[in-house]
């Protein structure tokens, strides 16, 4: 992390005068506290700071969030002498909505840094066999059959924020498991959620199409509208997940598999229930 990551965040900064401190200084209890936000969210800085491309992206996050944690104390322009509005003669604090507009705006770039630093691991196989087994993103990403933040948001329309993003994915999670329990399995669901990284390209137009199914159907039981028409579609899903044993293996060796095949009853003497 440097002055100038900072910066680039802060197109109005000001360049502070002779013996005046840099940004980095100022808010250096801002970052520290992002700095401990990623090491529990995102990846440790000892993580990349083995991979020379992974970095700048862990420090784009951490920059984003800091200044995020940092706004209230902060203005969109930063002057020497204090705080400033954009294009004003004297200096003069912001307003209320123009502060919440610039924390949007870091909270939105949290996310998409977020996701280009998901990019960057999931496309290099080397780096994604290691980092899914040691950093706390990982947990995160298999928590959900969602992809990234973006998947997530742009099927619910949540906004781009941290806070609403980790908020709505614990409770697509839980969905999650009420359908795996009654429609797909825990074993399909598992392996939905764990199928990302580079080997997630080749799988078959129908693992694919099964998948975006379900995310729709995630993103409408989680306004809880028409929850019979939403377990309609689910077993649609589970006719055709039958149909394919080789495309979905971990559904048909599973007990929920069972429970759309329950054996059939056989009138035999040998039969518990026997009769004439």
């Amino acid at each position: 992390m440097d002055n100038e990551t900072l910066r680039k965040l802060l197109p109005n900064y000001i360049q502070p005068g002779m013996g005046e401190d840099k940004l980095i200084d100022k808010i250096a209890p801002y970052i520290d506290a992002a700095e401990t936000w990623a090491n529990g969210y995102i990846a440790t800085s000892e993580f990349t700071d083995h991979y020379e491309h992974l970095k700048p992206l862990r420090d784009d996050i951490v920059a984003a969030r800091a200044l995020y944690l940092a706004a209230p104390a902060l203005d969109v322009t930063m002057h020497p002498n204090g705080l400033a509005v954009v294009n004003t003669d004297s200096l003069a604090p912001a307003s209320v909505e123009r502060s919440r507009e610039f924390r949007k705006t870091l909270d939105r770039q949290t996310i998409d840094s977020i996701d280009r630093f998901i990019a960057a691991v999931t496309s290099d196989e080397a780096v994604w066999s290691t980092f899914y087994l040691s950093n706390p993103l990982t947990n995160i990403l298999r928590s959900s059959i969602f992809y990234n933040c973006a998947d997530l948001i742009a099927h619910t329309g949540i906004e781009h924020s941290w806070d609403q993003y980790i908020n709505t994915l614990r409770k697509i999670s839980a969905i999650e498991i009420d359908i795996a329990e009654k429609f797909i399995s825990w074993a399909l669901l598992t392996e939905m959620r764990a199928n990302k990284g580079p080997q997630a390209a080749q799988e078959s137009p129908l693992y694919i199409n099964a998948i975006q199914i379900i995310k729709r159907v995630l993103a409408d039981a989680l306004k809880e509208e028409g929850k019979h028409l939403l377990y309609e579609r689910l077993r649609i899903i589970v006719n055709e997940i039958r149909k394919h044993p080789d495309v979905f293996p971990q559904w048909h060796n599973s007990d929920t598999a069972k429970l759309y095949d329950p054996p059939v009853f056989r009138n035999d003497r040998n039969s518990g229930g026997y009769f004439f």
